[in-house]
């Protein structure tokens, strides 16, 4: 599930379901600094895989997010669709900043820069929205999954393998790879195991974990990954700063299934 703060850095929440692309609703308490609970067009209801058969909706259902604050002085934010096109507040597209104090460019990356700086504005690859005047992040563009349709933060589904019990903290990666027959992406969990015993296909422990991984997906997100590989711990790729490498350990992971059709 999505790990927001929301409120003080002692007190945090949980949203009970993703956040996706679209048009939201939002109610509480608009206050500067009070966070706002979001009710995103349809994901303000479990859905009818996880409600009993006559069981009344929940007006209070949605998720809380903590704003980063209003734009200061000298700088212009704006929320902008694929297009480029403005969009109002409460409608999620990517985060784009105008400024006289913005960089010239990516040192050597001119490719980079043209796509990112687009004239005097700056492409920041994040999502988000405002409202009253305040900007709420929800995520990167690069982060988002998409299946069947439906649009996931693979960060999102990460906090999701948080909660399964026999996986290393902070050692799973999760991404999509496209499925030509499906005309979709299929969704892959990668995720570090405390013993080597539990990376082993035909162990019990192997199984049960697998089965526990695949397990909470559904439940939060109503179906399953395509695959989930379980590796001992060290196998993910991590930046100097400690972050987990997506793009690298996807590659990783194709360059393993490749080996084993080889075999």
């Amino acid at each position: 599930m999505h790990r927001i703060i929301s409120g003080p850095a002692s007190h945090k929440s949980f949203s009970e379901f993703p956040l996706r692309d679209g048009r939201i609703h939002l109610r509480g308490d608009a206050e500067r600094g009070r966070p706002a609970a979001i009710h995103h067009h349809g994901r303000t209801q479990p859905p009818a895989w996880r409600r009993r058969r006559g069981s009344p909706p929940n007006p209070d259902a949605g998720v809380e997010l903590l704003s980063v604050g209003t734009v200061i002085p000298g700088v212009e934010i704006t929320i902008r669709d694929d297009n480029h096109a403005v969009l109002p507040d409460r409608v999620v597209g990517e985060v784009c900043v105008r400024s006289n104090c913005l960089f010239d460019g990516y040192y050597r990356l001119p490719e980079e820069t043209a796509l990112r700086l687009a004239g005097d504005l700056y492409h920041t690859r994040d999502r988000g929205f405002f409202l009253d005047g305040e900007l709420y992040v929800l995520g990167r563009m690069d982060d988002l999954v998409i299946v069947g349709g439906r649009n996931f933060h693979a960060t999102e589904i990460e906090n999701i393998l948080n909660t399964v019990k026999g996986l290393k903290p902070g050692r799973k990666v999760v991404f999509g790879l496209p499925n030509t027959e499906r005309g979709t992406n299929d969704l892959i969990a990668v995720a570090e195991t405390y013993t080597d015993t539990d990376t082993d296909p035909t162990s019990p422990g192997h199984r049960a974990l697998r089965h526990d991984v695949r397990h909470a997906i559904f439940q939060a997100l109503g179906m399953y990954p395509a695959e989930v590989k379980l590796v001992p711990q060290g196998w993910l790729l991590k930046t100097p700063s400690g972050k987990i490498e997506r793009g690298r350990n996807a590659l990783k992971y194709q360059d393993t299934k490749s080996l084993v059709g080889a075999a």
